[in-house]
């Protein structure tokens, strides 16, 4: 997995017999596969972009992996990696609109769906995704689902993808007005799920009140925080031995 630039130089590419090429062409060879300052080449940041975004692996169970392989590897440059192969995917997929747009013509249009994701008092992730292919079309942190951030946002998706069929969104009066405003005409209609949160907040507001008492009267809450001091403390230096524990 690891293309370290320095030590394969030393150890494979310090001298090719059939080429006989020279030691500076070998640092341009390496640079080319694995930028300066990097430890790692490109396929270790889509390996990791993959475990991370695709398949939900944490950090820890990243390292575990590459550990598994021979290879150490830090947290934090699972971070970085995880975050460049963001970056770089964006990318892509920016590029490849005139694309994606051609097959929502070819399907008769598409159908937006639009709908943000965090918790309350957090920053959330907006997205918009096509609901006939399933393609994510675009999506943005903000800070909330007010006007100010929803327009520019919706204004972005109509510019790349055109004048969707019909808008799917929640019961946001926020999103409907913006919605409103930049698909002026555009039928709008109420996500299933959505609704009927929303209705079972009102049907069990007290009955879930009184499970959340229920649960917290067991102490469990407290027990569970304490076991989670007590395992972050592991001095294992084995990785595989600390990531079983925990």
């Amino acid at each position: 997995l690891t293309l370290n630039g320095e030590r394969i130089l030393k150890t494979r590419f310090k001298y090719c017999k059939k080429h006989g090429a020279s030691s500076q062409a070998l640092i341009s060879i390496i640079n080319r596969i694995c930028p300066p300052g990097y430890a790692f080449d490109s396929k270790v940041m889509i390996v990791v972009g993959i475990l991370r975004w695709f398949f939900n692996l944490q950090r820890d169970e990243i390292q575990l992996l590459f550990a598994a392989r021979g290879t150490k590897i830090s947290t934090g440059e699972i971070s970085n990696l995880s975050e460049e192969f963001l970056i770089r995917f964006y990318a892509l997929h920016r590029r490849h609109i005139p694309r994606i747009k051609a097959l929502f013509d070819k399907n008769g249009g598409m159908v937006l769906h639009i709908d943000g994701t965090g918790e309350t008092g957090d920053e959330i992730v907006f997205t918009g995704k096509d609901g006939k292919t399933g393609i994510t079309l675009d999506a943005q942190i903000m800070p909330s689902e007010s006007v100010k951030y929803l327009k520019p946002f919706l204004q972005k998706l109509r510019d790349s993808f055109g004048i969707p069929l019909v808008v799917v969104r929640d019961m946001s009066t926020q999103i409907r007005d913006t919605v409103s405003d930049i698909f002026s005409g555009v039928p709008q209609q109420i996500c299933h799920y959505h609704f009927v949160g929303n209705l079972g907040k009102l049907i069990f507001k007290g009955r879930y009140e009184k499970l959340r008492k229920l649960v917290l009267d067991t102490h469990i809450l407290p027990q569970l925080s304490a076991l989670k001091k007590k395992v972050s403390k592991d001095s294992s230096t084995d990785n595989l031995v600390s990531g079983e524990r925990k």
